[in-house]
């Protein structure tokens, strides 16, 4: 493969395109043809398949084009990025039709361009020039590609969910509720007229799952979703939400206090996604103040897919705003992959007029997005990251503050604004540099997260009165050898810590993802209530009860479609 890039005149401005090749592939020997022709099978054989003309025992003279079929030239295949209008001189100058090689063979582009780009003659142009006599044109954006729920075994799952457990604890997935309420796809001819009549029959819309095939040439071509990709929606959007917000917030809908937390589990599992759940990310968001406080966010973790989980749980709008407006603080735990790797997508979805967005996390956090920087320069200037450094009682205490004087303060300023009195950082028991978290809310509330650990005296301490513990579970108890040896919690020893924590709510996340329908075991004292998280389940700090009583009927959901399966 090949790859190009233009730019404008800032290095952060970079937009990369690639050119895939299929080697050129020599046309299929004719061994009837060329017996007719009177050459023996053998050795004359291999030499015409190689290119070489050879003589028949009659002295006649058979070439390689007499006994073969033409040879196909090299398949290729052009992905294109062009951003803004500022990239198209560059684009053209980069990706002539030399560059893209043979274009007898090149079969696709995908356009990967806004509707401002598309209607610039200078596109239009360039696109003609490198079309060959197959060139299918295909085109991917926002305006034009139809709206598409991508999770679609999970988004029936979550209808099911919204519809069984009471308390307004699941809403159908948003990007369901976008499919049915959708135009479908936009002609180019509405965006682009001079390139639609350019191009006429060989521009395609893309679609979710549409496959581009270069190889086999027996399936080589366009191929629209397969059934299963497309699976069948219906029952998503009849759940009754009367009495209901229009997304997952503290001020809640009915019977939901506007002075309390909520936290939205965007990620349940360990390790990496699964059907029924992706991987690990808490959503706290927190009330307006009556001292005209704006409503806020903070992120605890944020592995990879957690940008999507939010626009799956509030939809587009809603999700823009939280990303860009409200999110204050994204606190990540340790250094392993599926608690950190949803970080760049929340950066990138910061728009222009956005605050730089507080990180906090192991020191080795802020090498890792130097050395992001370096490969993605768009992403600089839109954090601030705070290492968690110990003080000498082994934890990494912030009071918040309303006045400060220097950069390392600015987290303790924005603490304030978010309603925040109190964060502190505990070491616990797992890969170098973990940490679990204790946020003392100004209304008097605490929150406790685990982070990844072994049951850890040390967090007990720190979180003692919780009232809610967010505790891993990545183990049943049956395989405790096995959560001793990678350094996590059993369902059991997660419910204990909650009990001897004092804390009013345990709720059990990050299960091992061959446990895809967890309910917690025996081990639960009467002071401490259990609740089981699940993807996109929010919970609500007026009414954990709910949360707690819900476990049965949302194990009753699950288990039906794993039955189903």
């Amino acid at each position: 493969s090949s790859s190009s890039s233009s730019s404008s005149s800032s290095s952060s401005d970079v937009a990369v395109s690639y050119v895939l090749r299929a080697p050129a592939k020599r046309g299929r020997f004719l061994a009837a043809k060329a017996r007719e022709l009177g050459v023996l099978p053998g050795p004359a054989f291999g030499k015409l398949t190689n290119g070489q003309a050879v003589t028949t025992p009659a002295g006649k003279v058979v070439r390689p084009e007499e006994c073969m079929e033409l040879a196909e030239p090299a398949q290729s295949l052009a992905v294109v990025a062009c951003p803004t209008p500022a990239h198209l001189a560059g684009m053209a100058r980069i990706l002539t039709p030399e560059a893209l090689g043979d274009l007898g063979g090149l079969r696709f582009v995908v356009h990967l361009a806004p509707a401002a780009v598309l209607a610039d003659a200078r596109y239009a142009s360039w696109a003609a020039a490198v079309s060959g006599p197959q060139t299918q044109h295909i085109f991917a954006n926002r305006v034009m590609s139809p709206e598409r729920c991508v999770f679609r075994a999970s988004a029936k799952i979550q209808a099911r969910l919204a519809q069984r457990v009471p308390g307004g604890l699941f809403r159908p997935d948003a990007t369901a509720i976008a499919e049915r309420d959708a135009d479908g796809a936009t002609p180019l001819q509405a965006v682009a007229p001079e390139l639609a009549a350019l191009l006429g029959e060989r521009a395609i819309v893309a679609d979710m799952c549409m496959q581009l095939v270069l190889h086999p040439q027996s399936r080589r071509g366009l191929h629209p979703a397969e059934p299963d990709d497309n699976a069948d929606l219906s029952g998503c959007d009849t759940v009754n939400l009367a009495g209901q917000s229009d997304c997952p917030a503290p001020s809640g809908g009915a019977g939901k206090s506007s002075k309390g937390f909520s936290i939205s589990f965007l990620g349940t599992g360990a390790a990496i996604p699964s059907k029924y759940r992706n991987v690990t990310s808490m959503l706290c968001r927190l009330p307006a103040g009556e001292d005209g406080r704006a409503p806020s966010a903070i992120l605890m973790d944020a592995g990879e897919g957690t940008t999507i989980q939010i626009g799956r749980l509030l939809g587009t709008a809603a999700a823009e705003k939280l990303l860009r407006e409200e999110l204050a603080l994204v606190w990540v735990s340790h250094m392993h992959a599926d608690h950190h790797l949803g970080l760049l997508r929340i950066l990138h979805e910061r728009g222009p007029q956005s605050a730089p967005l507080h990180i906090m996390g192991p020191d080795i956090l802020g090498d890792f997005l130097a050395c992001c920087m370096r490969g993605d320069p768009s992403i600089t200037g839109k954090f601030h990251f705070s290492p968690i450094v110990r003080s000498n009682t082994g934890l990494a205490e912030i009071v918040a503050a309303a006045e400060t004087s220097r950069q390392a303060d600015a987290l303790a300023a924005e603490l304030v604004r978010c309603g925040v009195a109190r964060l502190v950082s505990v070491p616990v028991i797992h890969c170098f540099n973990s940490f679990g978290l204790v946020l003392d809310l100004a209304s008097g509330e605490r929150i406790v997260y685990s982070g990844d650990t072994r049951p850890c005296d040390e967090l007990v301490d720190a979180g003692k009165g919780a009232d809610l513990l967010i505790h891993e579970a990545t183990f049943e108890e049956e395989k405790k050898d096995e959560a001793v040896g990678k350094k996590h919690s059993t369902t059991a020893e997660a419910i204990s810590i909650g009990s001897r924590m004092g804390a009013k709510f345990t709720a059990l996340t990050h299960f091992s993802q061959r446990y895809p329908k967890v309910s917690p075991k025996s081990g639960a004292g009467e002071e401490t209530r259990v609740i089981v998280a699940s993807d996109l389940m929010t919970i609500f700090s007026s009414d954990l009860d709910a949360a707690s009583a819900a476990t049965p009927e949302i194990a009753a959901v699950l288990a039906e479609f794993e039955a189903d399966k």
